[in-house]
């Protein structure tokens, strides 16, 4: 039973199919099945397949003729035979990073659907990055009741189990709605699914749209060419650094910085980080968070004065947040103000009991006794 199982619906790629699949063979991860389900697919994509399923196993091809809609039922008929854990998607011309089977195991261990960055190569070679997050509750309620959608499925991957509780799974979409934003709201309107977005680029999409006037052999090369690229690091590194700097593009809600902001620190990407704060403090002066993120921003610049200044105006704000007053209390650490800090710690304690913050005032208390002593 493989771990993965990679569905890769096809109507009319039969070339490019090729640099998806290798995509797909050319993971981290090699613990997975591909299936390529056909829905009215040329002749040509037989001979294709044949060469691809006889040179590897894990390929299986199940050609179609046209069905409803976009083949949802042909996808349906395939996810009932599986056996796997996850089931990830990719598009029949576009390509995955060499770890994107990776992260997604690393995220499907403790949620039920998840999905990485969109990221559009656009055809004058630049990037679209498409993001939000689905822990906020105004971008579900959006893709719930609006004909708005921001990832699809080569980027998607969730449980098998969790798929298989939802009252359809994959079903030809209703006129004027997208057959994948259809898909998602399924797993939207459940009260027990756990979503992630994982701000990261893993995958590169070629949206066929602006590429319809394009040659088959234009399309190949393009492909080609990008291929080579993926499997570079530092390819993907200057794409995720591109994708940070898109983050604070543009006019966004104040809780939109705040988590954007949360990210990039925890990427030490300080000074983006101090960005994204700036333009949501612009938009409420008084939010007790943005001072403790700024706090934490000067921390990790060693700039322990000022990283004090802000935590106390997050204090003020907010007095019973215990991570506030534990994080006050390592700040006066740094600064070898150990009496503060142990005044902090203990209102820690007292606001939240945390084993973490007895082990702090243990510390602290030797310091002050060895100090006394001395």
């Amino acid at each position: 039973m493989p771990l993965f199982t990679v569905l890769i619906p096809t109507f009319n790629h039969c070339e490019t199919i090729e640099f998806a699949i290798k995509s797909v063979q050319n993971q981290t991860i090699q613990d997975f099945e591909i299936i390529v389900v056909g829905d009215g697919q040329p002749k040509r994509l037989d001979t294709i397949m044949n060469k691809l399923t006889t040179s590897d196993k894990r390929i299986k091809y199940f050609p179609n003729s046209k069905g409803e809609g976009y083949g949802e039922n042909y996808r349906k008929e395939a996810l009932d035979k599986v056996n796997s854990s996850f089931i990830c998607y990719l598009g029949d011309d576009d390509l995955w990073f060499p770890n994107h089977l990776e992260v997604m195991k690393h995220y499907l261990k403790k949620n039920d659907f998840v999905h990485t960055c969109q990221t559009h190569r656009q055809l004058d070679g630049s990037f679209l990055f498409l993001q939000d997050n689905l822990n906020f509750f105004f971008t579900r309620k959006k893709m719930l009741h609006s004909r708005w959608n921001f990832f699809g499925p080569t980027c998607v991957g969730h449980r098998l189990d969790s798929y298989r509780k939802l009252p359809h799974g994959w079903r030809p979409k209703p006129e004027n709605l997208w057959s994948d934003l259809y898909m998602w709201r399924q797993w939207l309107e459940q009260p027990w699914a756990k979503f992630f977005s994982i701000q990261q680029v893993t995958t590169l999409k070629f949206p066929d749209a602006p590429r319809k006037n394009l040659k088959i052999d234009e399309r190949l090369t393009e492909l080609k060419n990008n291929w080579k690229k993926i499997a570079n690091p530092a390819f993907q590194k200057r794409l995720n650094k591109l994708r940070q700097q898109n983050l604070i593009a543009g006019y966004q809600s104040e809780n939109w910085y705040l988590n954007v902001a949360k990210e990039l620190l925890k990427n030490n990407s300080l000074n983006l980080a101090e960005e994204a704060l700036q333009k949501g403090v612009l938009l409420n002066k008084c939010n007790s968070e943005s001072w403790y993120l700024l706090s934490n921003i000067e921390y990790e610049r060693d700039n322990f004065i000022e990283a004090r200044e802000f935590i106390e105006k997050a204090i003020k704000l907010d007095i019973e947040k215990a991570y506030y007053w534990a994080f006050s209390g390592e700040i006066h650490l740094k600064l070898r103000n150990f009496e503060s800090a142990l005044s902090d710690y203990q209102k820690a304690i007292s606001l939240e009991n945390k084993p973490i913050y007895h082990t702090q005032v243990s510390k602290i208390l030797s310091k002050i006794e060895l100090y006394q002593t001395e």
